[in-house]
């Protein structure tokens, strides 16, 4: 079973989100490990389910690394949500994809 259309998009919207927090503070991250969509258990889910674990360890080194957590804080994208919201949300579609991977 693969992650929902909706799902899907939710995972793009974040991710890019992320993408935008990542810039906005400044913290190197390269180092932080990428999966592979080609691997179980990402084969079976389109690659973006993937690139949004991938966000989501991403922000949360970037948390880590932040050493002023008034400029962790102070994140917000357009929309109003903060690097700590788009975690959150990351983390309940982690959830929600988690039982439909293999593995």
């Amino acid at each position: 079973m693969k992650a929902t259309e909706e799902q899907q998009q939710r995972a793009k919207i974040l991710t890019e989100q992320a993408d935008r927090i990542l810039i906005k503070l400044a913290v190197d991250v390269s180092d932080v490990p990428i999966r592979d969509p080609t691997k179980e258990p990402w084969c079976s889910q389109p690659s973006i389910v993937a690139g949004a674990e991938d966000a989501y360890d991403r922000l949360t080194c970037a948390e880590k690394r932040t050493k002023d957590r008034t400029v962790w804080e102070r994140t917000k994208e357009a929309d109003g949500r903060t690097a700590d919201d788009i975690m959150q949300r990351l983390h309940q579609l982690r959830e929600e994809i988690k039982p439909f991977q293999k593995g």
